[in-house]
């Protein structure tokens, strides 16, 4: 483990990195800008003690929270205030509404989450208050049309309204809209 995730903040300049234990000593959220200068964690020692193994990071600038994954123990999605304040976690380990299975990438787009909940082959679309009442999943285990084998990561369109999913064990990269609409498979 190192750097599992980052995202790049056009506006601040400022990357920001799901880090675990190479950079500290447990999983953390770092700050810093691409010349390596401005460098902060990000919650301190509340990241360390609720999140067990940060993975997936989306920071929206206009809310100035960032949406991580607690992939591992944790099997959970989270967020917290830039300032590391309004800390709030959704998720307990396994299949059912608000249940994840290794939730890696995590992206925002509108008043949604959606994140790639890995072993359990499928996507969840949440709403970024995290209070669990909006939860949809789309997808199943297999090679086909809706179907994933470890999404590993997900990046959202805001522009086009697409997702682009890392469909991990079945080597190939999918482009499409939420449950299906338009599914291409790109690479």
């Amino acid at each position: 483990p190192g750097i599992a995730d980052l995202y790049f903040d056009q506006e601040s300049g400022y990357l920001y990195i799901a880090a675990s234990r190479y950079i500290s000593d447990s999983s953390s959220i770092v700050k810093l800008k691409p010349d390596l200068s401005d460098f902060e964690f990000i919650g301190g020692a509340n990241v360390k003690s609720l999140a067990t193994r940060v993975w997936g990071i989306w920071y929206d600038s206009s809310s100035q929270f960032i949406y991580f994954t607690d992939e591992r123990y944790g099997n959970r999605v989270g967020r917290i205030k830039i300032d590391g304040t309004q800390w709030k976690l959704l998720g307990t380990y396994g299949s059912g509404e608000g249940q994840f299975n290794r939730p890696q990438g995590i992206c925002k787009m509108g008043d949604y989450l959606y994140v790639a909940d890995s072993y359990n082959h499928r996507l969840v679309k949440t709403s970024t208050d995290l209070s669990g009442s909006e939860w949809e999943t789309f997808g199943s285990y297999g090679s086909g049309e809706g179907q994933f084998y470890q999404p590993g990561d997900i990046f959202c369109d805001t522009n086009t309204g697409y997702l682009y999913i890392a469909d991990t064990l079945n080597n190939r990269i999918i482009k499409t809209k939420w449950n299906g609409v338009g599914w291409t498979e790109v690479a």
